[in-house]
């Protein structure tokens, strides 16, 4: 698996990373447990570096409330001056504040009536629209945005009025269209089901109208079958899988039982209750036939999933995230099967031809005739390119050269080499428009979905292509190349992009450059390998006096850089995290189960998995790295403000401080090491809100890495795994012919690039979020595997009491009668939810630290469950 190395902000410290910036006076549209109530935003507080939201309803009632339970919002509904006259208590406590809550509360009722009008206008309207919205092959999924169905409702440019009916139908209508499940306020667009899953899941529910239904039955007996044998194997063996002798007489599973596995699998997927679930009831009273589900408990789509892996159906080792229904652009089944992934591979072994005619605009199954950019390319000779990472990466999208400055010892060009895949690729080529559905590539420990086919990145444009045997011989290597002459004192003195050639790229990974350069070097520990040794791992190979001396050079440069970076108020912490291996694997090499199998499947063995913990500590090869790709995207930036082309970048405004901590956070800041890191416990107290970053089309601030407004952020490093890194190229490169004269593909209009933005930025979220779900996922299942072993006694116990900070407040569950917090470990690199006694509850704050013994653990998502575990006292 490649790192990536184009962001290093902070780690969200276990909160929801959706933008969270709602300001007052927004309408929202709030929804809780399929609670529905429309409201007006008066205030923001922090609690627990998480901000917590209260809103006036239409009833006179203040509503707290999180980030997360906002649908829909329309800033500026009312006057900021309105806000601040309605105050910020729970009551009204002046007769000035009373009027102005009557006034917000008679606007937001006329609203709400109107709104409430044109829903019932539309309401007959609206179910013919899904046959005109659905993907038009019945067994994928489409998508969709609020706006566009709210247009096609109105028939011209919708209203906000409008854009809430069609919010409204759209959420109400759960049997056809599914919201984005955690991102839907920025996202605001919804899946629209496919007609088969429509028509199965119509299919289903008839038979369930039968108490005695054949179908049924027939599953039934199937499934109370390959529960028993499944119970009755031996799940503990770790050792390469290898599928169970067909010698067991399993049953095959029938047209009827695939329908009903569909069914389970929509069941399975995991999604929020705003909207109403229409298979997990059914879905309950089938596994209570099977007597795998007992009622006195609610059953959860990992309930559901669950089965799946015993009845044979899913394997062992996946992991529920990836039943998430937005992951429809994944292609289900084992790697390269699908239709569309044969065809982009076919595809993707087409070659252009520098002698033929340009032609800006292709087809769709068509690449550039010819390189584009041919005539502006640079030759950068046999200058050295050092290609930094993973032994095991193959998709190495990056490298970096130093060229010294004739006539000054001051001053050196560090040039940031990048892998061209826009050198074939135009905007509109069905790989490109696949490589926009899918946002970024997306890993997980049993395989990997690429977002370009292997035959365009590790054959072609990953930089280690040029040292294959298959490679011609004295071809050069196409790069788009971001180059900055620095002082030695950060300054950045010049900056240009331009269209290259590499001749010389050096692979070296990160343990090479690190015994190059020196301590400190990067920890991993082992928490469950017998004095928590690594387990063997090739030797860092030695690299030459050149490229020692070289990467010296270019490191400094780098520290010369961030020191400049530290004038700005930026941070800098990490937790620790899991690192997850699998030996006796290559990643992506487990079997993936068809989709809907047509006979049951089971392994004996479960992956051998080597459980690491990352440290908080940075090597300096990472350092150097990091530091070179965030200096490439602010070249990129000030390119793309000096051709005037329009470009998407990151930003991330400052923290949020209360105003009374303000004083700890300076401290804060005084206590920054030389690379801008901080006590992690230290910043829990201080109550930081980071909000989350966002897309723009200015060069405005990115606060966490120390990016002032006016130069800006524009990722472009990582374009074979990340779609809008290649809309950066493409912009790049018609800014750069359009300068030199000559002709130009079209550009992204801003207003095409402002809808990329969001569109892009919740799938980037996403895809985030469920790579370090798969992560914890098989982290927790290496700590439960501990757990059982140390409960059997085959072997000797290992301990699971560990040292904890808190990361949250004291929570009560009502249902339980019990008090419990959530805490960091550090040990596991994971989050655990401790159950702690009233007593020890007194006086808890986050940042504490806390001793605890692990428990126990559950799915969905996978947690840690663990007790206060009181400190012996010293004798």
């Amino acid at each position: 698996m490649a790192t990536s190395h184009s962001d290093a902000a902070p780690t969200i410290l276990y909160g929801d990373s959706e933008d969270t910036y709602i300001r007052p006076g927004s309408f929202v549209e709030l929804r809780r447990n399929q609670m529905t109530t429309l409201a007006v935003l008066l205030r923001s507080t922090l609690k627990d570096t998480k901000p917590t939201f209260a809103s006036l309803t239409a009833s006179g009632e203040v509503f707290t409330h999180d980030a997360s339970d906002s649908m829909w919002v329309s800033p500026e509904f009312v006057t900021p001056d309105i806000v601040e006259q309605c105050g910020i208590g729970d009551a009204p406590e002046t007769t000035a504040q009373h009027s102005a809550r009557v006034h917000v509360v008679r606007q937001l009722r006329r609203f709400e009536r109107k709104f409430e009008r044109k829903q019932s206008e539309y309401g007959s309207r609206f179910p013919k629209l899904y046959d005109e919205l659905r993907n038009p092959d019945p067994a994928e999924w489409a998508e969709v945005k609020t706006a566009d169905v709210a247009a096609k409702l109105k028939g011209s440019s919708p209203t906000v009025v409008d854009g809430l009916a069609a919010h409204r139908l759209l959420m109400d209508d759960s049997f056809h269209y599914l919201a984005h499940p955690r991102a839907h306020r920025v996202a605001q667009s919804f899946l629209v089901r496919p007609l088969n899953d429509v028509r199965n899941h119509e299919r289903v529910i008839e038979m369930f109208r039968d108490p005695d239904n054949a179908q049924i039955e027939s599953f039934v007996r199937k499934a109370k079958g390959l529960l028993q044998f499944f119970n009755e194997r031996d799940k503990s063996a770790q050792h390469p899988p290898r599928p169970v002798s067909s010698s067991h007489n399993l049953p095959k599973f029938d047209e009827d039982d695939q329908r009903i596995i569909l069914f389970l699998r929509q069941a399975a997927m995991s999604r929020r209750s705003v909207q109403r679930d229409w298979y997990l009831a059914h879905a309950m009273r089938l596994l209570k036939k099977v007597a795998f589900f007992t009622s006195g408990k609610a059953l959860t789509h990992s309930d559901v999933f669950t089965f799946l892996k015993a009845i044979g159906v899913a394997a062992p080792w996946e992991d529920e995230s990836w039943t998430m229904p937005h992951m429809y652009a994944l292609s289900k089944g084992a790697p390269g099967s699908s239709a569309r992934e044969q065809r982009h591979e076919q595809l993707a072994q087409r070659r252009p031809t520098p002698e033929a005619a340009l032609t800006l605009t292709p087809n769709a199954d068509e690449f550039y005739p010819r390189d584009i950019m041919q005539d502006l390319r640079r030759d950068f000779g046999d200058m050295p390119v050092y290609v930094i990472d993973d032994p095991e990466a193959k998709e190495l999208d990056d490298g970096v050269s130093v060229e010294p400055v004739e006539g000054s010892s001051d001053e050196s060009w560090i040039h940031i080499h990048i892998a061209d895949p826009t050198m074939y690729l135009h905007p509109q080529h069905e790989i490109s428009t696949f490589a926009r559905q899918i946002a970024t590539t997306v890993y997980a420990r049993h395989r990997t979905w690429a977002m370009l086919p292997n035959a365009l990145t590790i054959s072609r444009f990953s930089l280690g292509a040029p040292l294959r045997e298959d490679w011609p011989q004295g071809q050069p290597m196409e790069t788009m190349t971001f180059s900055a002459r620095i002082h030695t004192n950060g300054e950045i003195l010049e900056t240009k992009v331009s269209a290259g050639y590499i001749r010389r790229p050096v692979i070296v990974s990160y343990d090479s450059v690190d015994r190059v350069l020196g301590p400190p070097y990067p920890e991993t520990r082992y928490p469950f390998t017998p004095g928590g040794k690594a387990p063997e791992r090739p030797e860092a190979r030695p690299l030459s006096d050149d490229a020692s001396r070289d990467l010296k050079s270019i490191e400094r440069v780098a520290q010369s850089l961030r020191r400049k970076r530290m004038e700005q108020p930026l941070l800098f912490w990490q937790l620790e995290k899991p690192a997850i291996s699998i030996p006796s694997e290559r990643t992506g090499n487990l079997p993936v189960l068809p989709y809907i199998p047509d006979r049951p499947m089971y392994f004996d063995g479960y992956p051998i998995v080597s459980y690491g913990v990352d440290g908080t500590i940075a090597g300096r090869a990472q350092l150097l790295v990091t530091e070179c790709m965030i200096l490439a995207a602010r070249v990129a930036s000030r390119t793309a403000t000096q051709l005037k082309v329009p470009v998407l970048r990151r930003t991330l405004p400052s923290p949020q401080v209360q105003p009374e901590r303000r004083d700890q956070f300076n401290q804060l800041l005084a206590s920054r090491d030389v690379d801008g890191r901080v006590d992690v416990s230290d910043v829990l107290r201080c109550g930081i809100l980071i909000h989350s970053g966002s897309y723009t089309l200015r060069p405005a601030e990115h606060a966490m890495l120390g990016i002032v407004d006016g130069e800006g952020y524009g990722r472009a490093t990582s374009p074979l795994r990340r779609y809008l890194d290649m809309v950066t190229h493409w912009q790049l490169k018609a800014g750069l012919l359009r300068e030199a004269g000559l002709q130009s593909p079209p550009m992204f209009t801003p207003r095409e690039l402002k809808e990329l933005g969001t569109e892009q930025g919740a799938r980037e979220y996403e895809n985030s979020r469920l790579m370090a779900e798969n992560e914890r996922y098989w982290a927790v299942d290496c700590v439960q595997r501990v757990l059982d072993a140390n409960a059997s006694g085959t072997s000797d116990p290992v301990p699971m009491t560990f040292d904890s900070i808190v990361i949250s407040s004291i929570t009560f569950d009502i249902r339980t009668r019990e008090t419990f917090v959530s805490v960091h470990v550090p040990a596991l690199g994971l989050m655990a939810r401790v159950t702690i006694p009233a007593d020890v509850a007194i006086g808890l704050t986050v940042g504490d630290p806390l001793r605890i013994v692990v428990t126990g653990t559950r799915l969905g998502p996978s947690t840690v469950l663990a007790q206060h575990a009181p400190r012996a006292k010293s004798s």
